[in-house]
């Protein structure tokens, strides 16, 4: 290298170092005590506190099991009727569970549909505060006249009882339901089955059956099957032994004390008979006749007068076939909103005009025991004489509770040989006579009238001897 060359190699050198001197020192007055940036190592991170569980729901309320007493919890409307297949309301659910409950608290919930003077106030109150009806809108609104679902009726029960981890066998019930668990409890615990499609129908409405049917094996309870078919008038009229669900109805709806046959069927030992007593008299139930005594049941194998009453309660003539003709008869002259009077009157008048007259047997004045007979001839075939006409208003009449008696005597001033029936009223006896008036009425003569006719008013004498 050239003398000249390294001389400009050594100024560029020594211009560079000038500068880079220059640029630090005005670096350093620019950002005084700054510190290097430090190392920043990896850290783990905290994880988030796992919150704790829920406590399990429990009830504060607890209901009537065992069997001291089987309370009362259900029943029927005015009418006489209980409406087993009628759906439930809320209402009346929350009616029925809180006549179970063995202690009532003295908190109530409120709603802005539910008043002090309704019926249901405190049964929704109480079992809303207590966690056990929980279905209600957010504004406040429980809705109690609403039809209940089978799934919230099932709810309401299981909380009463410990939570379950059993799986529900019913495939319309899925596990993201909220009534999952409660449906899965009752079928595991007995308390439901499946209709018979196999499934459970939670959305559907109970019924008021049912829910006596489900309530009874929630708590334990089988009605006494003997005692129940020997109820001599129903306690609802539209609840027979037939009904599937007549049985847990009358478990449900007459208070007792019971025990146990073999751990299984119940005994009852005491009844409280109040629902099943009625007011003395007579009563109709359809054609049929019962006359209830001095204790508000029903006169069972004894007698009312001449009248005599089965074992089950029914009036019978003691002859099965004049019976059945007899209410045949009435199911076609009377009407269930007539009086015992107008019903009486009815009979009268269809026998004496759907009957023909036909000569038949007489009798001696004064002859008894031939009614039965001339009864069955005349309610067969619908023609005979006085004393099949007789005979037929005799059995009809003493069919409606009239204490009718047949007489064979005489009539018109000749004394001829003639039947016709005596009812007393108010110790007096009177005359019914159809077949006289009926063969007027054939004449055109309407002017008689031979229905509760006085013995002193008749038009000519009626001889008894």
């Amino acid at each position: 290298m050239s003398s000249k060359e390294l001389l400009r190699s050594l100024l560029i050198f020594l211009i560079v170092a000038a500068v880079l001197a220059v640029s630090a020192f005005a670096l350093e007055g620019m950002f005084p005590n700054v510190e290097p940036a430090p190392v920043i190592e990896a850290v783990e991170p905290t994880p988030e506190p796992t919150p704790e569980p829920e406590p399990e729901f429990e009830c504060p309320l607890e209901l009537k099991t065992g069997n001291i007493t089987h309370s009362r919890y259900i029943s029927g409307y005015d009418d006489g009727s209980f409406c087993p297949d009628k759906t439930m309301k809320r209402a009346e659910a929350a009616v029925m569970i809180y006549g179970l409950l063995k202690e009532i608290p003295t908190e109530r919930a409120e709603f802005a549909d539910v008043f002090a003077e309704d019926w249901y106030y405190d049964a929704i109150g109480v079992l809303a505060s207590c966690g056990i009806l929980v279905d209600y809108d957010e504004d406040g609104m429980i809705k109690p006249m609403e039809e209940i679902s089978r799934a919230e009726f099932i709810a309401m029960l299981s909380r009463f009882f410990p939570a379950s981890e059993a799986e529900c066998p019913f495939t319309d019930v899925s596990e993201e339901s909220a009534w999952y668990e409660h449906i899965a409890k009752a079928a595991e615990l007995g308390w439901v089955d499946g209709y018979e499609d196999g499934l459970f129908h939670p959305y559907r409405s109970v019924s008021r059956g049912e829910a006596a049917a489900i309530i009874n094996k929630v708590l334990g309870r089988k009605a006494d099957a003997g005692y129940a078919d020997g109820i001599i008038l129903h306690l609802f009229t539209d609840v027979t032994p037939e009904h599937w669900a007549y049985y847990d109805i009358m478990e449900a709806a007459l208070t007792h004390k019971p025990s146990m046959i073999h751990g299984v069927d119940e005994h009852w030992h005491y009844v409280d008979t109040e629902p099943l007593r009625r007011p003395e008299g007579p009563l109709y139930v359809g054609q049929d006749y019962y006359y209830i005594g001095a204790d508000g049941l029903p006169v069972a194998d004894g007698y009312v007068g001449t009248l005599y009453f089965g074992p089950d309660g029914l009036y019978t003539s003691g002859d099965e076939e004049i019976d059945t003709y007899a209410k045949l008869l009435l199911a076609e002259a009377v009407t269930d909103n007539m009086t015992s009077e107008e019903r009486l009157r009815a009979a009268y008048d269809y026998i004496r005009d759907n009957f023909t007259y036909l000569r038949r047997n007489y009798y001696d004045r004064g002859e008894v025991g031939w009614e039965l007979e001339e009864a069955r001839t005349m309610l067969r075939t619908k023609r005979g004489n006085c004393y099949n006409y007789a005979s037929a208003f005799w059995a009809v009449s003493r069919q409606l509770g009239y204490d009718a008696r047949v007489v064979s005597g005489g009539v018109g001033w000749s004394g001829s040989p003639h039947g016709w029936v005596e009812i007393d009223d108010e110790g007096v006896p009177y005359i019914y006579d159809t077949e006289l008036e009926m063969s007027y009425r054939r004449k055109g003569v309407y002017y008689y009238n031979f229905h509760h006719m006085g013995y002193d008013s008749v038009p000519w004498p009626y001889y008894l001897e």
